[in-house]
């Protein structure tokens, strides 16, 4: 049988990704800001360029929000992250929920303002007494009155303090989980996207093999009626053309899931897709690899952010044993009499109230220690985060580095396959080789084509997951130029519109200052899971073969 040729897609796969290897480039990310925009540092958006918000309103059932429309088929690794990255419901829904957290931060900047209500009464009354024996006085009648109320918290000692930092804490977990999601859906993109192009060369090298045993078969029937070959010779042939079509009809089957498992996450349809060349690598050792998790996996920054929420909570246990002062006025208006609004009167009254409990059969030291095993729980999460995400990098890394060292020798079981597949049929003809060899080595030549094309695979799915534990598996770092969803622009948009200028700003900082710190991430105590280990393939990164 001749060698492959170039048109073929097995040739494209080994060039494209023999020539892809070393490339791509991890971009650096990280501003800083305002300890008011904590939150919008710490959480990276975008990998290539200053943030630019996807333009889809709070409400994503306006006539006017942008909708996919599947007009055509994808057929580029681009435009399948970005359908997918703009337009899977899932992650509209996500990012749809964030947009409702980030109100609980304006929510919680609101207890540090005034609180103004109103009461009004229009109110019967009939008072009947009886001051001697069977004689009776009373009145009856209707009245009015209005009552304005004024609260206004002065000294909450943490209490308000700690509300704000649990609801910061809260946006980060949600900015952290969605971060995460978007890295999984991601990868569950490019898995689909890798094994519609390896489900379609498998059809194709069944096809051809298919081909082989039927003219294998002609030729065999041939050789039958000339009394050259037994009936038991052209049985196996046989034997192996209907094997042959039942492995090709299976191989439809596949590649039908694995489109549609496509249309899923794109919402279209597949076309004849290019190998992406989009997953390379800058990392050059798996200690690199690890040392970008830790930085940045989603994984341990969403556990830290669980954590900080625990923290707050904490705090405003503890908060609840200190006393609290509050202004509180009243503005009233009403009838003087309860029976008729003839005679009214106002009053104004101003006080500044302190409370403090003093006894409540422990019911606040318990709340407290709760507190505190629920935050040292969350704290042991960042440990098994740290283990997880370092498992997830060492599978992804060790997998990787066999596909592709593996490549070369598959190839060069391709070629001496196909080479002893083609003497072989010669062989036969010329009497040196039985039936059975020749069908033996088509089944070989069969099998490692389709192992070299599920090694190829194997390699851009191996990377993928190792861009996801490090926490690189951004739409802007897969695709650079396209427009990141920043979560940030819809916070500061809401996030100050509860405040009072200077009241809100200057309360937060008296309040806090019992607090101590409930920003700053905890370390990761657990000692193993930053001990150094060591793969099955350390690195650095051979050169690619050519």
């Amino acid at each position: 049988m001749p060698p492959l040729p170039e048109r073929s897609l097995v040739a494209r796969l080994g060039r494209i990704l023999l020539h892809s290897l070393a490339g791509g480039a991890i971009l650096a990310a990280g501003t800083s800001g305002s300890a008011a925009r904590d939150i919008d540092d710490r959480v990276p958006t975008a990998r290539s360029r200053p943030p630019v918000i996807v333009p889809y309103g709070p409400s994503q059932g306006d006539e006017t929000a942008p909708r996919f429309v599947a007009r055509e088929p994808i057929r580029t690794f681009a435009r399948a992250v970005e359908a997918t990255y703009h337009y899977y419901p899932e992650l509209l829904s996500l990012r749809a929920s964030l947009r409702g957290t980030d109100n609980t931060y304006a929510r919680a900047r609101a207890d540090f303002g005034p609180k103004i209500s109103m009461e009004a009464s229009h109110s019967y009354q009939r008072d009947r007494s009886e001051i001697t024996e069977d004689v009776y006085v009373g009145d009856q009648g209707f009245s009015s009155t209005g009552t304005l109320i004024l609260s206004q918290p002065l000294l909450t000692f943490g209490r308000n303090h700690a509300n704000q930092a649990n609801a910061l804490a809260q946006i980060a977990f949600a900015r952290d989980s969605l971060r995460l999601r978007e890295a999984e859906v991601l990868l569950a993109l490019v898995n689909a996207y890798i094994a519609v192009i390896r489900d379609t060369e498998i059809l194709a090298i069944s096809r051809e093999n298919l081909r082989l045993l039927e003219r294998q078969a002609v030729d065999n029937t041939a050789r039958f009626g000339k009394r050259e070959i037994t009936i038991a010779d052209l049985d196996q042939v046989t034997t192996r053309v209907e094997l042959g079509r039942a492995q090709m009809l299976a191989a439809q089957g596949d590649l039908a899931t694995s489109r549609a498992r496509f249309m899923r996450y794109t919402g279209a349809e597949a076309g004849e897709l290019a190998v992406p060349s989009q997953l390379g690598l800058a990392v050059t050792g798996v200690d690199q690899a690890l040392a970008l998790a830790q930085a940045a996996g989603p994984t341990i920054r969403a556990a830290q952010s669980r954590e900080k929420i625990s923290r707050a909570l904490l705090a405003a246990a503890k908060a609840e044993v200190r006393p609290r002062v509050d202004l509180e006025g009243s503005a009233s208006h009403g009838a003087v009499s309860r029976y008729n609004n003839q005679l009214v009167g106002t009053g104004v009254k101003a006080s500044v109230i302190g409370r403090l409990a003093l006894w409540d059969s422990g019911e606040r030291s318990a709340r407290i220690r709760e507190a505190e095993e629920a935050n040292d729980a969350d704290w042991r999460l960042i440990d098994l985060a740290a283990r997880e995400s370092r498992e997830s990098v060492m599978a992804a890394w060790d997998q990787w580095q066999a596909a592709r060292l593996s490549l070369s020798h598959y190839q060069g079981a391709v070629r001496a396959a196909e080479r002893a597949y083609a003497g072989s049929v010669e062989q036969e003809r010329a009497g040196f080789r039985t039936t059975l060899d020749v069908l033996d080595l088509a089944r070989d030549l069969l099998s490692v084509r389709t192992s070299f094309v599920q090694a190829v695979a194997t390699d851009l799915t191996a990377r993928a997951a190792l861009l996801a534990a490090m926490g690189e598996m951004e739409a802007p770092r897969l695709v650079p130029g396209i427009e990141p969803y920043d979560p940030s622009e819809h916070f500061r948009d809401v996030a100050r519109k509860s405040d009072l200028p200077l009241i809100t700003d200057s309360l937060t900082a008296i309040d806090g200052v019992l607090n101590g710190d409930l920003t700053s991430d905890r370390p990761i105590r657990d000692r193993s899971a930053t001990t150094a280990v060591t793969p099955a393939f350390p690195g650095p990164v051979p050169p690619p073969s050519r």
